[in-house]
């Protein structure tokens, strides 16, 4: 009876009617992939999207909970899932494939059967769940996968179930593996005054020099040359490079922040698009220190040519969330790191006027860097009020003249 169903499954000839709906995962019979349940992630489609320009690995995976050393026959299939395709004789629906007007079922392709031997009889006795019921079907993602015209394959599986009379037998849901190229994109968590280096695969162009890693600071600036937990907000530390000299950065929203640590569901993450040569740095559920009352998120875009020329960067603000009530100061800027009022070299140009303009009045008459180079950069008082209150500008782009020259509109 075993091998004869699996001799029909292949051959396609089930001719029972269409369930109503998809064959969802019980205790019995599982899958997912890639750690995702393609019902939990798609509950309509059991679409499960897969990055081929982040994902290099691919693990579908297979539960028999608790029945143990069971056979495994999973089916595979190029056609898109639309709905369920038919049901079988155990209750279940078989969701992948299509079925001709004859009641055929067709372009579903046995992958392993570990019931009839029949699909590869060298792999197919090591298709059964182990002694924990799990069974990996592994491999690897090519970025080929999302240039194909349906760059889609739908996977099920049918289990053995020795606790399922009459025919003993139970399905998992069925998931759609949907390849695309798209950003990379890592995250990552940081304890408090933390950072981590990141490694890119892009290139940062910052003021002229090519950075091939970048440092995420937990306390809201990026920095290239070391990382730092200074979270004193002050505009010297800020043109000092944060204790580190010629420590070349960022100051999205430079303050004491993420009390919480990597406890405080606050992520760094750093997005990396092939295509269009982009990097962007996110600080992503930012907290406020104290009452880890909510700061947003904001973040800085790198190798944006078209708009801030080689060299510059957008600070994009739109998320920050200020907190006056806190006091919670910040800076926001770019510097060299150099410290000029030290170093004698080039010029830092504090922003800060007491009243939280220094960027909207420099973005109003069209800043230009007198000197080079040149680190820019604006105190805002959190609990000042006025027209801008805290507010600074949604977008600052700092477009790079060269040199470490800006002009910021």
């Amino acid at each position: 009876m075993k091998t004869l169903l699996a001799t029909l499954l292949v051959a396609a000839v089930l001719t029972s009617q269409a369930a109503a709906q998809l064959t969802i995962n019980d205790a019995n019979a599982s899958l997912d992939i890639n750690g995702m349940q393609p019902s939990v992630v798609d509950p309509a489609n059991h679409l499960i999207p897969i990055n081929v320009t982040n994902v290099t690995g691919l693990d579908i995976h297979i539960s028999s909970g608790t029945n143990i050393n069971v056979g495994v026959i999973l089916l595979a299939s190029g056609s898109s899932i639309t709905g369920p395709v038919l049901t079988v004789p155990w209750g279940d629906s078989v969701d992948i494939g299509v079925l001709s007007g004859a009641g055929t079922l067709l372009n579903v392709a046995l992958v392993t059967d570990g019931v009839g031997f029949s699909a590869n009889p060298l792999l197919d006795p090591l298709a059964l769940t182990d002694i924990n019921g799990d069974y990996d079907y592994t491999g690897t993602v090519s970025p080929g996968l999302a240039a194909l015209a349906d760059p889609s394959v739908a996977v099920q599986a049918i289990l053995q179930d020795p606790t399922a009379a009459p025919f003993f037998f139970d399905n998992t849901e069925a998931g759609d593996m949907n390849f695309f190229s798209g950003p990379a994109i890592t995250s990552y968590t940081l304890p408090d005054d933390g950072s981590v280096t990141h490694n890119l695969g892009i290139q940062i162009d910052f003021g002229g020099t090519l950075y091939s890693s970048v440092i995420l600071n937990s306390n809201g600036f990026i920095t290239f040359g070391a990382g730092s937990g200074d979270f004193t907000e002050t505009m010297p530390e800020f043109f000092g490079g944060w204790g580190f000299p010629n420590n070349a950065g960022v100051a999205l929203a430079y303050s004491d922040l993420n009390q919480g640590g990597t406890g405080s569901g606050a992520t760094y993450d750093v997005l990396e698009d092939p295509s269009t040569g982009l990097v962007e740095c996110q600080y992503n559920n930012q907290n406020w220190f104290g009452g880890s009352v909510p700061a947003g998120s904001f973040k800085a875009i790198f190798n944006d040519i078209g708009t801030v020329a080689a060299g510059g960067v957008i600070a994009d603000l739109t998320g920050l969330i200020p907190n006056p009530a806190n006091g919670n100061d910040f800076i926001i800027g770019v510097t060299d790191g150099d410290d000029s009022s030290l170093s004698g070299v080039g010029t830092d140009t504090d922003l800060s006027d007491g009243a939280n303009t220094g960027f909207v009045n420099a973005i109003a008459t069209g800043y230009t860097s007198l000197g080079t180079p040149d680190s820019v950069g604006e105190l805002f008082q959190s609990a000042l009020t006025g027209p801008m209150g805290a507010n600074p500008p949604a977008v600052i782009n700092f477009l790079h003249l060269g040199s470490f020259q800006w002009f910021i509109f």
